[in-house]
């Protein structure tokens, strides 16, 4: 821990640090580019019920951990499946955690980080290049 910190009241926080972009794109690739890991997870809940524990276990999980690391807004979005009736079922649940007058502004942020990288895919693609391994 950097001394700075150290020296920081409990719960006190603590400014914003932006990625160098080599380091945020090493941090892109280390959380979405996984592809074993994501195809173990693609398999259905067995269940609705075993889908709607897990997922609260998780909410609970992200709420733990948003509280250690001082996040102050956070937002979801999950999209996964269960077994009802014998046959796939897809859903989606949202939920925030912190000022709800911010979760406008993050998801539009995203939505405008999706976008933008949808685009340099595109561009890459009619210039000929790899979509996802590029330089």
């Amino acid at each position: 821990m950097s001394e700075e910190k150290d020296k920081q009241e409990p719960g006190a926080r603590i400014p914003p640090r932006r990625c160098p972009p080599q380091e945020e794109a090493a941090l892109q690739e280390k959380m979405f580019n996984d592809p074993e890991t994501y195809r173990k997870m693609a398999e259905p809940f067995p269940t609705i019920a075993n889908a709607e524990a897990e997922t609260e276990a998780f909410f609970d999980g992200v709420a733990a951990l948003r509280k250690r690391h001082n996040i102050a807004n956070v937002y979801m979005i999950l999209k996964d499946a269960a077994v009802r009736d014998g046959a796939e079922a897809e859903f989606f649940l949202t939920g925030g955690m912190g000022n709800s007058l911010e979760f406008e502004s993050m998801l539009a942020y995203a939505l405008g980080r999706e976008q933008s990288a949808r685009q340099a895919r595109v561009g890459r693609l009619l210039k000929g290049e790899g979509v996802l391994h590029h330089k």
